[in-house]
């Protein structure tokens, strides 16, 4: 034998590992000694190149080296730090800023829309009557080249006043001089013909013009969003490099030379698009009118500036088409890159428009200038801009109900979006068409628009309201309102904070029951100041709920004092329910429940069930509607107290093939959009979320978990995620996430028909 056959292992425990690997693999002694000894022998050549690379490592360039990364990097984490808390901080007062401007002047010196695709999608002619924001007027004088007559609203008077000079301009003046004011922006020109133009202005609006154009030096660069146009493409730019842009649109350069010279200078555009992205659009947004509102809704968008960049450069023509950035770049417009309305073909046809007086301006909100219309479906087409990015579902609600009658059977509306989808429940529910995902639109800000056919939405916009509607048993005074919120937060502590535990098990299905058995009916009332403060989740829900076309039953599981339908007026109901369910186990807010709805006259379509959906016994089971009967169930403050796990099975039982489950709760976190685009951020909310939870499992609720929801119910539609902040029993500290969270129950054949993917695990937002 040789020498390396006859070395066997160096210790107890190698013997041990040879034979077992002997017998696992069939080897022989010998084999398996040899491929011991070569295992060895690798093992020890890499420790000494390990030792070497150690020694490498630790000589004094190396370390340096690591210790300038260490700096830059800390240095970094502080800068973002920074960053974070000054966002933080100007967020409170952003959209006061805003408001301020408002007032004192007009934002928007051009119409900051696409009108090609409105024209396009609207079917514009001389039988149409449209209702647009008025903005800067542009989008309004393009539309009277179709024809058609145009009402344009706004609650900024200054913004009037802008519109009103571009008509009398237009109205008085040959093409030329018109030009020479609107194109060339030549203010000397509307100094000396303002006599002129007043004639065709309001008192108003000339008060307003000749206090302010004595200073004008530009309307171009007029208004904020003019000033801020400014600052960026005639400061920042050419500070930042970029001085070629304006060269080259000045030059009239060809797109494909054009193209070149963008990818030459890719590197530098993705550095201040960074710094963009992160610094300048959060503290600048209220110089183009943009509200946080809207800002949040592209949050998950990582290079929001960097897309808009590579679509203006890449996918518009700036220098021969794009007049939005071509008159800010240059300062004036073209006239071959101007609105349509500016160009000599059209202009005369614009002024005929004017003179016949198919333009009308509104001094006031849409829900006013909806009020003044004298007959229904008064209006074939809508374009809304993006003023619903500013609001709320239930401001969104409450403009679409009262848009409805307004509407011609066969009307269409138009609105685009800084999100990636309708970000409202009510929009989702309409069924619109994407019309544009923000790659057709030249002033590349925004990231879709919708289109929705009056006659083809499967449901209708109903008015809902925070006050009561047809029960006034929960109207009190304010001495009575501070006393029920004093035995509400205050009384009984001792019991219920001490033991960290509800102490009544029969009545620990929802926090506001704490109250009913401490306090008498005579003094409280827990059907009313509480409801709305407390669990102000329901009113999102009452303006999030699907209301089809025919009528339909409704499963509203811990419904308590029947509260969710004093949302919606009798009639509401009556046309789109035929049979309402108010499910609870607690006696005491069912017998309320009773008395109001018989004081609305509802008890033939409202029936009331003491039923626990958590754990449903056979005889209750009998009382619920049959399987496959309910077009709507809605879970209010009550899945996070009785099960999800046999609640929701118990729901998709009774729901239709196409049915619709809607659940109102305390839950663990926000939504992808309410997410901080800061590390810290996300620290300091996950913190927070945590410590909103612990206390809300304090007195036995759970708050729901909306990844445990998407497993529970794996096919879903149209789905709809909503989140707020509101107030907790006990400890007004705290402000746990409120969330709304609907979807459309269907088949996966259903789905696949309409398009939908079902995902095992994404988040709502984009489903």
């Amino acid at each position: 034998m040789d020498a390396e056959t006859m070395t066997g292992p160096e210790s107890p425990d190698e013997v041990v590992q040879v034979a077992r690997a002997r017998i696992g693999t069939g080897q022989s002694w010998q084999a398996q000694r040899k491929g011991s000894r070569r295992m060895r022998t690798y093992t020890e050549q890499e420790q000494a190149e390990q030792a070497a690379a150690a020694k490498a490592k630790s000589s004094p360039l190396v370390l340096a080296g690591e210790a300038l990364r260490f700096v830059l990097h800390l240095l970094y984490a502080l800068f973002r730090l920074f960053i974070a808390i000054l966002q933080f901080l100007y967020g409170l007062i952003q959209d006061k800023i805003l408001s301020g401007l408002i007032g004192t002047g007009y934002i928007h010196n051009v119409s900051w829309d696409d009108v090609d695709i409105d024209q396009e999608v609207l079917e514009l002619d001389n039988e149409s009557r449209v209702l647009i924001p008025a903005s800067a007027g542009d989008t309004m004088l393009d539309m009277l080249l179709s024809g058609s007559t145009v009402v344009a609203f706004d609650e900024n008077v200054n913004q009037l006043h802008l519109c009103e000079l571009k008509m009398a301009i237009i109205k008085a003046l040959d093409f030329e001089t018109a030009f020479a004011i609107l194109g060339d922006q030549s203010m000397e020109t509307l100094r000396k013909e303002f006599p002129v133009l007043r004639e065709h202005m309001s008192p108003q609006a000339a008060a307003y013009w000749s206090r302010h154009n004595a200073r004008l030096t530009s309307l171009m660069y007029s208004g904020t969003s003019g000033f801020l146009a400014k600052l960026l493409f005639r400061k920042i730019v050419p500070w930042a490099g970029l001085g070629w842009l304006r060269e080259q649109v000045l030059q009239g350069a060809e797109f494909r030379v054009f193209e070149q010279k963008v990818k030459k200078h890719e590197g530098r555009l993705h550095i201040i698009s960074w710094l963009a992205d992160r610094v300048l659009i959060p503290f600048l947004a209220p110089l183009a009118g943009v509200p946080q509102a809207q800002l949040r809704l592209g949050m998950h968008r990582p290079n929001n500036f960097m897309a808009t960049v590579e679509r203006l450069l890449l996918q518009t023509d700036i220098v021969h088409d794009n007049y939005f950035y071509y008159g800010y770049i240059v300062g004036k417009y073209s006239k071959q890159v101007c609105p349509r309305y500016l160009k000599e073909e059209h202009f005369s046809a614009c002024k005929q428009a004017l003179l016949e007086n198919k333009a009308e301006l509104f001094h006031g909100s849409l829900l006013t200038r909806l009020s003044l219309e004298p007959e229904p479906e008064g209006f074939t087409a809508m374009s809304l801009r993006d003023r619903w990015d500013w609001m709320n579902d239930e401001q969104v609600n409450r403009e679409l109900a009262a848009i409805w009658p307004h509407l011609s059977p066969d009307g269409r509306f138009l609105w685009r979006s800084f999100s990636d989808v309708p970000h409202c429940a009510c929009l989702k529910w309409l069924d619109a068409t994407e019309v544009d995902d923000g790659s057709r639109d030249r002033t590349c800000m925004y990231w879709g628009a919708w289109m929705c056919v009056k006659s083809k939405s499967p449901h209708v916009p109903e008015a809902m309201t925070t006050d009561y509607t047809w029960a006034e048993t929960g109207r009190r005074s304010k001495l009575s309102t501070i006393s029920a919120f004093w035995k509400v937060f205050f009384f009984g502590l001792h019991r219920y904070i001490a033991p960290l535990k509800v102490s009544r098990p029969e009545c620990s299905h929802r926090v506001h029951q704490l109250a009913v058995h401490q306090c008498s009916g005579k003094d409280f009332n827990p059907g009313d100041v509480l409801y709305d403060y407390v669990f102000n989740g329901r009113q999102v829900l009452a303006a999030s709920l699907p209301l089809p076309r025919n009528k339909t039953v409704w499963v509203d599981v811990g419904a308590g004092t029947g509260r969710d339908l004093e949302f919606f007026s009798t009639s509401v109901l009556r046309q789109h329910f035929s049979k309402i369910y108010i499910v609870d186990i607690c006696t005491e807010s069912l017998d309320i429940a009773r008395a109001r709805v018989e004081q609305a006259g509802l008890s033939d379509i409202v029936e009331y069930l003491s039923v626990n959906l958590g754990s449903v016994t056979e005889a209750q089971r009998k009382l619920l509607p049959e399987p496959n009967s309910v077009g709507l169930v809605t879970f209010s403050y009550s899945l996070s107290t009785i099960g999800t796990a046999k609640a929701l099975e118990e729901a998709q039982t009774m729901l239709a093939p196409t049915g619709y489950l809607a659940v109102v709760d305390f839950f663990k976190r926000g939504s992808i959009l309410d997410r901080s685009q800061h590390m810290f951020g996300r620290i300091a909310e996950d913190a927070y979320n945590s410590a909103c939870v612990w206390w809300l499992g304090r007195v036995n609720v759970h708050a729901v978990d909306e990844k445990e929801l998407h497993k529970l119910v794996p096919h879903y539609s149209n789905a709809s995620d909503v989140r707020v902040r509101g107030v907790v029993p006990l400890a007004p500290m705290l402000r746990p996430w409120h969330g709304v969270w609907i979807r459309k129950l269907a088949s996966a054949s259903s789905l696949a028909d309409e398009g939908f993917v079902i995902p095992e695990e994404t988040d709502p937002v984009f489903t």
